[in-house]
């Protein structure tokens, strides 16, 4: 259950018209599930599951939903003709078919609901009211998953060198949208709907390799995962915008046949140096193309037909990720590390929403200080005129997009263990003393806060959007274990 807050007129404590508003919430989830194992000869493996999961997330004619799986395994390596083959020490092939749900949508979403605090004026005098900013949705239920997989672990030399491979496909059916409507319905928050599917293709690799020799051993491990999106489907419509940004529009688009939630904008072109530039930047007609704008503005570029682009001007989703990590140990001395990484994606720096347009009452960023401040003094920067009425420099485009790759040191530590004979001296059984560091390095082309972003707001349509998103702290730390 979550915490009531209350609001309080202090000036007045005896107001008849004083408002107590709260946020109460009661989310609960309830599952069941059942498991079937079979295994023949330790060679051929078979699994069953079924799961049947409720939440208070769907109205309760739409509450449950039932998630059925199958895996199966083969030991190859078990096999009589595989007896004289002495260096492959495990040989298995798999495949797995299964589905499973998502209910990550806000509460009550099936109801129509009130909230108080507004002013209502009636026959001349104020009141307090309830306002309904929504609409319910009863039809609301389970987002489903279904995932296919085929894969195959390799051992060698006694497991030395070990491999694991696997190719998969996820097809998502019923996918909980946020569906942004028009103005004028009157519906200020946009309604979730079970519309449309997608879908995830990838592959995934993992190696590692251990080795012993005298003092020193080692063990290192990496992986690899390409990833491929497409939005096969979203009901009635062919695309949807989302992913609100500051009151100036949605980031997103999500079009059927492309990867969800693309970057959706305006590319440009430098700035307006001079007068004669902005009067000569026209369409195939021969109008001017950005009417309103001064020297120092953004120049906006062109599409194949004259007019100005607009459409997709980044991906958020990495074309694949990867990390490795390694453990060495020489006699009373360990090491372990770990990196993890994207490539291929973008971001959008909504930070720069907030620091480099003029319409914004607040400090600009230090970007600013080479601002544009006359003929040729520079193709970047745009000069910061604080003029509302102005569109020419705060559209969404291309300028906020930056690539959003990188490689981060996550995990470090260097760790010393007292040898036995010294901690029976002291009559323990093992004391090691360690230091360490979480974040401690990233190499990214990223100039924000931070490159590792992930899901914003508003859910699966909503990714890449750092709205100054807070940094992932960078740790250092030391100490000690102590077995007595």
């Amino acid at each position: 259950m979550g915490e009531t807050t209350a609001l309080r007129n202090f000036d007045n404590a005896l107001d008849p018209n004083a408002v107590v508003t709260g946020s109460p919430t009661d989310k609960r989830i309830s599952s069941y599930f059942g498991r079937i194992n079979y295994d023949y000869s330790d060679k051929y493996l078979f699994t069953a599951n079924i799961r049947r999961d409720g939440s208070t997330s769907f109205g309760s004619a739409k509450r449950y939903g039932t998630f059925p799986s199958f895996s199966a395994g083969w030991k190859v390596n078990k096999e009589n003709f595989m007896s004289d083959i002495e260096f492959i020490s495990n040989l298995k092939i798999r495949a797995g078919w299964g589905q499973i749900g998502n209910e990550k949508i806000p509460q009550y979403l099936y109801y129509n609901r009130g909230f108080a605090g507004s002013k209502y004026v009636f026959n001349d005098q104020i009141y307090n009211g309830v306002y309904f900013p929504g609409i319910e949705n009863e039809k609301l239920h389970w987002e489903a998953t279904t995932t296919t997989n085929l894969g195959l672990d390799l051992g060698l030399f006694r497991n030395e060198l070990s491999m694991s491979a696997e190719y998969y496909i996820k097809n998502t059916e019923d996918m909980l949208v946020n569906i942004p409507v028009p103005d004028h319905t009157g519906i200020q928050t946009s309604p979730f709907q079970n519309i449309g599917t997608m879908q995830n293709k990838g592959f995934e690799l993992e190696l590692d390799f251990k080795n012993v020799s005298g003092d020193f051993s080692y063990e290192i491990g990496g992986n690899f995962e390409t990833f491929t999106n497409e939005v096969t489907s979203l009901g009635e419509q062919t695309e949807i915008q989302t992913a609100p940004l500051r009151n100036g529009g949605n980031v997103s688009m999500t079009q059927v046949g492309h990867p969800i939630a693309q970057f959706w904008g305006y590319k440009t072109d430098g700035l307006f140096q001079t007068e004669e530039d902005v009067q000569n930047w026209k369409d195939n007609s021969g109008n001017l193309l950005q009417p309103d704008a001064q020297p120092g503005d953004i120049r906006y570029a062109k599409n194949d037909t004259g007019g100005l682009y607009l459409g997709i001007i980044g991906n958020p989703l990495p074309k694949f990720t990867y990390g490795f990590n390694a453990q060495l140990n020489y006699k009373s001395f360990d090491l372990n590390f770990l990196f993890q990484g994207v490539y291929g994606n973008d971001v959008f720096d909504g930070t720069m929403v907030y620091t480099d347009r003029p319409d914004v009452a607040t400090n600009l960023s230090t970007r600013m200080l080479d601002r544009w401040t006359g003929p040729n003094s520079t193709n970047n920067a745009h000069s910061p005129r604080l003029s509302t009425s102005n569109a020419s420099n705060i559209l969404f485009s291309d300028r906020y997009v930056e690539k959003g790759s990188y490689l981060r040191l996550k995990n470090i530590q260097l760790g010393y263990t007292i040898p036995h004979k010294q901690s029976q001296t002291l009559k323990i059984q093992k004391l090691r003393i360690y230091i360490g560091a979480t974040n401690l390095l990233t190499f990214t082309r990223y100039k924000g806060f931070d490159p590792e972003i992930g899901t914003g707001y508003y859910g699966s349509l909503d990714l890449g959007i750092d709205r100054a998103t807070y940094p992932q702290a960078r740790t250092y730390l030391m100490g000690l274990n102590l077995t007595f």
